[in-house]
């Protein structure tokens, strides 16, 4: 089956529409991935449909949270940051896939970083994205952000504590983390903190989740709003 075929018929399964041309732009991105895989190790894998099944179909999925996000809060063109982004999943799928969206990219890694500036420029997303070679405890605070998300690479409240001084109020983190990692983190922190958790307030989100968590098995997306000032 054509790569681009295999992209979307899996994301029809899950109910995801794209028209051809962010499908064509889905098909490059993996091209990239498994050409430079060849050189650097970015994924741990050089087999599309594998890439396809881990990185952009989780990520795409999320979408729908990132629509909430969007239609609760009333934002036209939500300010993203992806911390971490190493191989582009999820902030370069959700870039190609909703045209609405301004990105920045943060990862501290030499390669990693050369990889996201050359597919940046590669998908034609320059306009929208842009990439930051630095470690995010270093970096100078990023303002207007209205969603902070990665795919958890440490203990959620680290996290939460090393990234808190990007939010401002009514701004939400999106976490792509493991039911494990999940269960980790406390109402006692949250609260200190001054986040919500969002999936406690709106019965639509707990449709998303369970949705999520079905079709990617330990798998957990974490919906958190700076609600309070502490």
């Amino acid at each position: 089956m054509l790569l681009r075929n295999y992209i979307e018929e899996q994301l029809n399964r899950l109910g995801i529409e794209v028209n051809s041309a962010t499908t064509e732009q889905l098909c490059n991105y993996i091209k990239e991935l498994v050409k430079w895989g060849k050189v650097h190790n970015l994924s741990g894998s050089d087999s599309p449909e594998e890439l396809v099944d881990r990185l952009v179909l989780d990520s795409a999925l999320v979408l729908f949270h990132i629509d909430f996000i969007c239609k609760f809060s009333r934002l036209g063109e939500p300010s993203i940051i992806d911390i971490g982004s190493g191989n582009g999943s999820p902030g370069i799928v959700w870039a190609i896939c909703k045209k609405n969206i301004s990105l920045k990219l943060v990862e501290k890694s030499r390669k990693k970083f050369a990889f996201l500036n050359s597919l940046i420029g590669t998908l034609g997303l320059s306009g929208r994205v842009k990439v930051h070679n630095q470690r995010i405890e270093e970096s100078f605070p990023f303002n207007g952000l209205n969603i902070i998300t990665c795919k958890a690479f440490m203990d959620i409240e680290n996290f939460l504590n090393v990234t808190h001084r990007f939010a401002k109020m009514h701004t939400y983190w999106a976490l792509m983390t493991t039911c494990k990692l999940y269960k980790g983190l406390s109402d006692k922190f949250l609260e200190k903190k001054g986040i919500i958790r969002v999936s406690d307030l709106d019965s639509s989100v707990k449709i998303l989740d369970k949705n999520y968590e079905r079709n990617f098995l330990n798998k957990k997306v974490l919906l958190l709003k700076k609600a309070f000032e502490n």
